[in-house]
């Protein structure tokens, strides 16, 4: 469960998010040229550059954060104040969240079928879907389990500039380089031994704790 005794320990540790093709970066809108500048899917305040690398344009590896206080608006293409008539941003890929800062209604990470509700900052009791809808979505309870919330990889405000562990794999780990699902373009491996997040550092002596199957892909 979310607020077990291990969780109180690796309070912040989670793992990668599933991959849809409709929720990376993608160069191939209308207009988009050499330099232009796309929407990160996952994360409102970013964009990812479009760059022709001879074969075609592609997304740089990683996205770029708008400046304080303006989200990037998918329309012009530029970072703008989000409260601006006509902003639009796509939140539709990226709907959970495991911290009740973020969100009134969270999702455990490690059990698709639990979720909690917020009251005054604080999560309640973990609350059952239904068996007819077993899948927290983030927002609802449904049949879809591909949209599951479990085994995310999840920076939160307090991971920005640390690193948080692999769950799929206790000997790595990943760098937050701003809040949301970790990038696969910061992943790193353990020379030896097993990633200690409470020290930040790969340990021979930390045990490996397996939050979640390694029968779920892993990005």
């Amino acid at each position: 469960m979310f607020y077990s005794s291990i969780f109180s320990v690796l309070f912040l540790v989670s793992s990668a998010p599933s991959s849809e093709a409709s929720c990376a970066p993608s160069c191939a809108g209308t207009g988009v040229v050499d330099g232009s500048r796309v929407p990160d899917p996952n994360n409102c305040h970013y964009y990812y550059i479009c760059l022709d690398n001879g074969l075609g344009l592609e997304p740089t590896p990683v996205s770029f954060p708008c400046p304080d206080g303006t989200d990037f608006d998918a329309l012009s293409r530029q970072c703008t104040d989000p409260s601006s008539p006509n902003f639009m941003c796509d939140r539709s890929c990226f709907n959970c969240k495991y911290y009740c800062s973020e969100k009134d209604i969270i999702a455990d990470p490690w059990d698709c079928g639990t979720y909690y509700r917020c009251t005054e900052g604080l999560p309640s009791q973990g609350l059952p879907c239904p068996e007819e809808k077993p899948y927290f979505d983030g927002d609802a309870c449904q049949a879809d389990a591909t949209k599951c919330c479990s085994c995310i990889s999840y920076c939160s405000q307090a991971d920005r500039d640390r690193l948080v562990a692999d769950v799929f794999d206790c000997t790595s780990y990943y760098f937050c380089n701003k809040v949301g699902p970790a990038e696969p373009f910061f992943h790193s491996t353990c020379p030896v031994g097993n990633f200690d997040y409470v020290h930040q550092r790969c340990s021979e002596t930390y045990p490996c704790f397996e939050q979640c199957s390694s029968g779920r892909g892993k990005k």
